[in-house]
């Protein structure tokens, strides 16, 4: 503060009459307002009395505003008391005095002024008020800090510029006093928020009514108190409308330059489309795309937390494998659309079924995987049973109205009990139910344990007995339905066990096909089986021979190479080898299939469907597929002459076929009225016990020998259709 020499004193004018006196505050009014110079009129305490143009615009407020309120406004909360003292000394002492001062505009920015003062005495000397003079010079440095943050936070040179990018940037940002009161903000917070900047600004950040923010602002004084300077997370923050808002926040405790803490500079950023990305991400790498449902990856995760859980507990958790009953036929009857259909509307059947907590999957084409927390058997069979009854409801597919089943096998947790050992009981379970026909429920016991570990016990020994080629083929001869004669034979496995005996194909070629090690012992049998019709074509060349491919086989990308070799090695005709492929192998993938028929095709080699009519919706397929001949299924054969529907279905075969100019051949006969309906119906050829079994090589060889044939075959035909 520097002291001046006294000035003349600032006196009351006092005209001679009124007109005099009005046209000398008139003359004076317009100097006070036309000056260059801020200048203030205030009583003896400080209130404000006179405010003019000048001063408007270098504080920043109206007239209105300013007049009636104490000058104090303009100091910054931190310099209050040094303004204080200041007005004391100068009233003490009455002198003019000048000095320089930082003041605090009504936009809250911080602007240093030079103040000239001087008191206001009326004619008869008493102190009637102070007259301030003003001007802004440069800004100086200030050590310290402001009650002020924001001004504080421009700094005087930058503000304006500071102040255009605080308003305009897309980050959220608060400037809040050390009692969680908001100071300023920028209008993304506003928008992050949902508010505008009153609102915003209305409450601290400490109370309630500020929707969630108190939560946000205890974590954040959390931070501090534990000797943080700054807190960052992200989370929701709730609108005013409803809506849920993610942002990702930054605070930092700034302090002046004592370290005394001084105000919070808060920045959120709106990352609420990140975090829909994220979860839609993370939701796909955890359920199926189809159904919704939990996939293999998240029911691993839910099996070792629920048996983790269930230990604490002293409870048992339970698993549930489910597979839909003849879904194949449906997906290759009606379409891939339509099967998908059927496993979304099966999911939502599970789902609705099951207990809340409970943890649906799908875990396969068409099977299903169901964890259950705090169950006994009796529980979780009462679980499976409402599965079974909601799947038992029809399903409108399109036009059609389906009815379907599922077959459920239940594992419940025992203490040695591993998610991979759940999943394994409670699918062989499920196996045993679809066995027994399906429809229904097993549960894992002993009995399940035992088959389970038969067929480990299968599968280790299978892989010893390939090394050790304890495998023979027998042959089943295949008939001319008219003439009787010996024309072809199909290849069957056998497995000559060195303790068991002779073990047939239904006790481990399952097991074969799970653990693949059907490939290296299919292309064994189509090298045996090669190798045998090279030595019977010696005296009989038209002897032909028919050997069945695996669909691990089919889809192997070598099998086309295979088959030439083993035709090289062997020096058979390729026309006289006959390969037999399932047709639900070839319906997986009718364009892969194709190229692999084709393939197959161009060796030279015969193309059989085996098992045809357990999927007949693929009979349009037949113009595709470049085969010479399909064998019916055993199922149909069976109904021949007392189901009216296996005959009609029979019947619809071999006349499609004929009419492609396609052999066909039936299976599984077991009786004359079967062997001639089927030659009534035009069948051409025939296999099955009725005729002939399995043998070995040597009583084909001779069956040829001794040419047998099945006398008269034909006659009995002809007799047979003139009784009709």
């Amino acid at each position: 503060m520097t002291s001046q020499p006294r000035a003349t004193t600032l006196r009351a004018v006092v005209g001679r009459g009124t007109t005099s006196l009005e046209a000398t505050r008139h003359r004076l009014a317009l100097i006070v307002e036309s000056a260059g110079n801020a200048i203030i009129g205030a009583t003896a305490d400080g209130i404000v009395t006179t405010w003019n143009a000048a001063a408007e615009q270098l504080f920043g407020y109206e007239p209105a505003e300013i007049i009636g309120k104490s000058i104090t406004v303009l100091a910054p909360r931190h310099l209050v008391p040094d303004h204080v003292q200041m007005w004391e000394h100068f009233m003490a002492s009455g002198e003019p005095e000048q000095w320089q001062a930082t003041r605090r505009r009504k936009d809250g920015g911080l602007i240093d002024v030079v103040v000239t003062m001087s008191t206001v005495i009326d004619d008869t000397g008493l102190l009637v008020g102070v007259s301030l003079i003003a001007h802004s010079v440069a800004p100086r440095h200030h050590p310290e800090t402001s009650d002020d943050p924001w001004a504080d936070l421009v700094g005087r040179a930058a503000h304006a510029r500071v102040a255009i990018g605080f308003e305009q940037s897309q980050i959220g940002t608060a400037v809040i006093n050390l009692a969680g009161l908001p100071l300023k903000v920028n209008p993304a917070i506003c928008r992050v928020f949902g508010e505008t900047a009153a609102e915003v600004m209305s409450h601290a950040w400490t109370d309630a009514a500020h929707r969630g923010r108190e939560a946000f602002w205890v974590q954040v004084l959390a931070a501090m108190a534990a000797g943080q300077d700054t807190y960052a997370d992200e989370r929701q923050f709730a609108r005013p409308d409803g809506s849920l808002v993610w942002a990702a926040s930054h605070v930092t405790l700034v302090r002046d330059s004592s370290g005394e803490p001084g105000y919070y500079l808060v920045q959120l950023q709106d990352v609420t489309a990140r975090k829909q990305v994220e979860e839609t991400l993370a939701h796909q790498l955890l359920h199926d795309p189809l159904t919704g449902l939990a996939n293999r990856t998240l029911l691993a995760d839910r099996l070792l937390r629920g048996l983790e859980g269930s230990r604490r507990r002293d409870s048992c958790v339970g698993v549930l494998s489910l597979d839909i009953d003849q879904f194949k036929t449906v997906n290759d009857s009606l379409g891939h659309a339509a099967g998908d259909a059927l496993l979304q509307h099966a999911a939502r059947s599970i789902a609705d079924a099951v207990r809340p907590g409970d943890t649906v999957a799908r875990v396969g084409g068409d099977e299903f995987v169901i964890v259950c927390g705090d169950v006994d058997a009796l529980t979780a069979e009462a679980v499976a049973q409402r599965i079974l009854r909601a799947l038992g409801e029809p399903c409108r597919i399109g036009v059609s109205d389906i009815r379907y089943s599922a077959s459920i096998g239940i594992v419940v947790a025992d203490d040695d009990a591993t998610p991979e050992t759940l999943l394994f009981d409670s699918d062989t379970a499920m196996s045993r139910a679809k066995a027994a026909g399906g429809g229904r429920i097993a549960l894992f016991d002993d009995a399940a344990r035992r088959f389970a570990e038969q067929r480990l016990a299968t599968a280790s020994s299978l892989r010893r007995a390939i090394d050790r080629r304890e495998f023979v083929v027998h042959y089943q001869p295949i008939i001319d339905i008219e003439s009787g004669t010996f024309v072809s034979t199909e290849a069957l496995v056998r497995w000559n066990h060195p303790q068991r005996g002779l073990v047939g194909p239904s006790e481990f070629i399952p097991v074969a096909e799970e653990t693949g090690l059907i490939v290296p012992l299919g292309a064994w049998v189509l090298e045996e089986a090669c190798m045998q019709l090279a030595r019977w074509q010696a005296a009989h060349e038209s002897m032909c021979m028919s050997v069945n491919l695996s669909i691990r086989q089919v889809v192997a990308p070598d099998i086309v190479d295979v088959v030439s070799s083993v035709l090289k090695r062997s020096g058979v005709r390729a026309e006289t080898v006959c390969l037999e492929l399932t047709e639900s192998v070839l319906m997986d993938d009718v364009e892969s299939s194709l190229r692999t028929l084709q393939g197959l095709k161009s060796l030279g080699v015969q193309l059989a469907i085996d098992d045809f009519g357990t999927g007949y919706s693929s009979l349009s397929y037949l113009k595709r597929f470049p085969v010479d001949s399909v064998k019916v299924d055993r199922s149909f054969v069976d109904g021949l002459g007392s189901d009216p529907h296996d005959s009609a279905l029979v019947a619809a075969i071999i006349a499609m076929a004929l009419a492609l100019e396609i052999d066909v051949t039936a299976e599984g006969i077991e009786t004359y009225n079967q062997l001639a309906d089927l030659g009534l119906l035009g069948c051409q050829r025939a296999q099955g016990y009725f005729l002939a079994r399995p043998m070995p090589g040597e009583k084909i060889t001779q069956l040829l020998t001794d040419r047998h044939r099945w006398p008269a075959m034909a006659h009995d035909l002809r007799a047979n259709s003139a009784a009709k």
